[in-house]
């Protein structure tokens, strides 16, 4: 890649890691650090891909900066494989461009933060990648190429099942392309088999929890409208596309194999195929969240640029940088003035949260004397259990690091917690219960001998810090821990594992 390409390259990567660096923890971004922190085979909702990408990161420092490394690198790493793949097909300057206007755009941009489709991306694009090139150039029975793409789909599934809506466009694009269908086949599950098995063999060991999660659960809790839905995908349409649609026109580029060798084809059933698929889950009422889509901005973004001259695509790009950039500074003065921007918009609901990111050290420092000499502090939230976690692993200096965990009906979202926690260990221990607003002692006082209450204030937020002694943990795993899993783990589920054993309750 030239210098003309590398030069912007290099310009936004650098303001990507200061982005990386100032950007505080989030909720759901510590959740997935506590999985790295606590390697496994598997984890409670989602597939365990975005805990292994943490684990080596996580041995090295916990600085934000750091355990977001992999999301600063992958699309980085996209860009260039976009500009390797359209290479032949577009030329050195359009393909350039393609890459630069991807690595651009405001929702690979602004990745800066550890979630699961962030690995679903990466995956998910190296492993089309490689089956292109692997279809393309088959020559024998069994294709290296395809077993390597096999590998790395696998990989993307277990970052997050959608991966899974890629098959049909590899499928459909290479049923009549294929020198060796059967040995295609073949050779793609050889890749990918590995995988799959760990990840479904985990799942029959530990209650089939993330099938229940995600068949179950979140389908429970995350309903949404035809309208909805389809909002959202329009949204990512315009996020993904604003920037080209009005450029758009078909550009002159000779028709036939050797200019494109099926790519065009490829690139748009990859992004429609799953598109269609997300469309047919909102005619069931599904909810969906705009991130869901981000793995196939590449392949949308790639497949524009076949319809997009070189002075369009600059054009398209210098639009997109403009808009990221604007996002950027608009998010990055918000979290250094959280007083002004963050707190009078979000002080009704989200006022303990966003003071605890925007002033963890003070938190802990104030939190660590509330909870002294508890065995367990528990949360009515995962994410805000999931950041004290994290911030109070960096911040607790010598002090002794307590047991966390979920109570109420939002453990459902955050039970990984408690395949860690043992609650036989914490019969008649002291434990405490933190709470945004007052603490309900009624609520708890049944399975503690003594309970106290303390209210605080943290900038402007008030919570409650709950202190039971001689805690009841098998009266409260039985009248409120079980009735949780039974409404989430039907009991068509519940009959291939022994909860009892998972939970370490008796």
């Amino acid at each position: 890649m030239s210098r003309t390409f590398l030069i912007p390259f290099v310009t936004l990567f650098l303001f990507k890691v200061f982005l990386a660096a100032v950007f505080p923890v989030f909720g759901d971004e510590a959740y997935y650090v506590y999985w790295g922190s606590h390697p496994a085979g598997g984890y409670y909702d989602l597939p365990p891909m975005i805990g292994w990408w943490l684990v080596p990161l996580l041995h090295v420092s916990h600085h934000p900066l750091l355990i977001r490394v992999w999301n600063l690198l992958a699309p980085l790493l996209i860009s260039f494989g976009i500009f390797e793949w359209l290479l032949k097909a577009r030329g050195r300057d359009s393909a350039g461009l393609t890459a630069l206007l991807f690595f651009a755009l405001p929702l690979p941009f602004l990745t800066v933060i550890s979630f699961p489709d962030v690995p679903l991306l990466f995956f998910g694009f190296f492993s089309a990648l490689l089956f292109h090139s692997g279809v393309m150039g088959q020559r024998r029975f069994f294709s290296a190429a395809i077993a390597m793409s096999g590998a790395l789909f696998g990989a993307a599934f277990l970052s997050k099942y959608f991966a899974a809506f890629l098959l049909p466009a590899f499928a459909i694009w290479a049923w009549p392309r294929a020198r060796h269908r059967a040995g295609a086949i073949f050779s793609f599950f050889a890749g990918s088999a590995p995988f799959l098995f760990q990840h479904y063999l985990w799942n029959e060991r530990h209650c089939r929890a993330n099938a229940v999660f995600n068949l179950v659960t979140r389908q429970q809790a995350f309903e949404g409208t035809f309208v909805e839905t389809t909002a959202f995908l329009l949204l990512h349409l315009l996020l993904v596309s604003f920037t080209v649609l009005p450029f758009l026109r078909r550009s002159k580029v000779k028709r036939g194999a050797s200019a494109e060798d099926g790519l065009r084809s490829f690139l748009f059933l990859l992004w429609v195929v799953p598109v269609l698929v997300f469309l047919g889950t909102a005619l069931l009422g599904r909810g969906q969240g705009l991130h869901w889509l981000l793995y196939l901005t590449p392949f949308f973004v790639s497949w524009s640029s076949f319809f997009l001259s070189p002075m369009r695509l600059r054009r398209a790009f210098l639009s997109s940088a403009f808009l990221s950039a604007l996002l950027a500074t608009a998010l990055c003065i918000s979290f250094l003035m959280p007083e002004r921007v963050l707190y009078p918009k979000l002080r009704n609901r989200y006022p303990f949260e966003f003071g605890i990111i925007t002033g963890a050290r003070e938190f802990i420092a104030q939190l660590k004397g509330e909870v002294s000499g508890a065995a367990a502090v528990f949360f009515e939230s995962y994410a805000l259990a999931s950041l004290i976690h994290f911030e109070f692993g960096r911040y607790r200096g010598e002090d002794p690091f307590p047991n966390f965990g979920v109570v109420s009906s939002a453990s459902r979202f955050g039970r990984v917690f408690d395949f860690e926690m043992d609650w036989r260990a914490l019969q008649g221990k002291t434990v405490s219960i933190v709470k945004t607003g007052g603490a309900e002692i009624a609520k708890y006082s049944p399975y503690f001998q003594s309970v106290s209450e303390k209210r605080s204030f943290f900038r402007g937020a008030e919570y409650s810090v709950l202190t039971g002694v001689g805690f009841d943990s098998r009266k409260f795993w039985q009248e409120r821990v079980l009735p949780e899993l039974e409404q989430f783990y039907p009991r068509n589920f519940v009959g291939v594992c022994k909860l009892k054993e998972v939970y370490h309750a008796d």
